[in-house]
């Protein structure tokens, strides 16, 4: 039985690390990781350049192993110049736009309400080869919760994919069997895939109880939808890799009557990743290295990591809370064990 992997360090393609007083908290959360590419869904949105450079350089700035590496997103919206586009890749720790329909996450009412009038965007991107990176969710109240990504693939993402066949798109946090699907049959397109949409089902937001903490969006889906995410996983299928979609929020956002979206993972997201593995029967180094540390770096075309990391078979039980400035978050699985421990970088 094995007790001991040595992988490359992984990569974290999607995280929320949020401002302010919670910065500090939230970069030494994803310090397991090597890269990692920051969401722009910030108040004020990072709609330029210069914005995204500033950030980053708070982050870098709260990393205490200095071997951290932050790469960036812009947040597509009619305050987005063009000319920011052309300028792109003047700066390699700049990797893609991001598309959020208005309304369908935390910070996303600065998003988009008609993606038709994106598309000189999404022509000038594909000529300059910047990615887009989609929440792929509709915001239509007469849409069935649970089919909201389906529906914008539908609608929406099918046609960008058709009309700009050149286009790299990422598909992110995808959630569904058919968001899984249509990854499958697209050229230029792939996903990242995040470890409670590997391990939870719509059933874990219900029960024993309610729980907000389980509560994300995409939100949560069937066992179907998470078996068949699960089994391209485990196929070793290039096309999708790691990101966690980690978004912290204050207890008091989360415990409440109009709660926020989001599940926090991100400092035991390398172990529940592992989880995933091992409960499923698959504990080869070369498919749990290619989704975790390889896939993701070879898509956006950075170099693969040449630092590793050491697991360990190892009781660890996971916080009831970590510290998030002056306020406290909540995990994933709080309070539960976990077989799995990071003992290195």
């Amino acid at each position: 039985m094995i007790q001991t992997l040595k992988i490359i360090q992984p990569d974290d393609f999607h995280i929320h690390l949020r401002q302010q007083n919670y910065l500090k908290d939230t970069v030494r959360y994803a310090e397991k990781f090597k890269k990692i590419l920051v969401m722009p869904n910030l108040t004020p949105p990072i709609v330029s350049i210069q914005q995204a450079k500033i950030y980053r350089e708070e982050i870098l700035f709260y990393s205490k192993n200095n071997s951290l590496e932050p790469y960036m997103t812009l947040y597509l919206n009619k305050s987005l110049s063009k000319q920011e586009l052309f300028e792109f890749r003047d700066h390699n720790w700049l990797l893609g736009i991001k598309l959020y329909p208005s309304g369908v996450t935390t910070h996303s009412e600065y998003g988009i309400d008609k993606i038709e009038e994106y598309f000189s965007y999404f022509e000038l991107m594909e000529k300059l080869n910047i990615p887009l990176l989609v929440h792929a969710e509709v915001n239509d109240d007469n849409i069935d919760f649970f089919d909201r990504e389906k529906v914008f693939i539908d609608l929406y993402l099918s046609r960008i994919r058709n009309v700009f066949p050149e286009l790299k798109i990422v598909l992110e946090h995808v959630s569904s069997k058919e968001g899984v699907e249509f990854v499958l049959e697209s050229q230029n397109i792939a996903a990242t895939i995040t470890p409670h949409h590997l391990l939870l089902t719509r059933n874990d937001l219900f029960l024993p109880r309610l729980n907000p903490h389980h509560y994300c969006l995409p939100v949560l889906k069937t066992k179907e939808d998470r078996d068949f995410i699960a089994k391209v996983v485990l196929s070793g299928n290039p096309k999708f890799f790691a990101g966690t979609d980690s978004a912290p929020h204050p207890v008091y956002k989360k415990e409440c009557s109009l709660s926020s979206a989001g599940i926090f993972t991100s400092p035991i997201a390398i172990e529940l990743y592992i989880t995933f593995f091992e409960k499923n029967r698959c504990l080869d180094k070369t498919v749990i290295e290619n989704f975790l540390s390889v896939n993701g770096s070879k898509f956006y075309h950075l170099p693969i990591n040449q630092t590793t990391i050491t697991i360990v078979k190892e009781i660890q039980k996971i916080p009831e809370s970590y510290p998030l400035g002056n306020d406290k978050v909540i995990p994933m699985w709080a309070n539960r064990n976990l077989t799995w421990k990071v003992i290195s970088n």
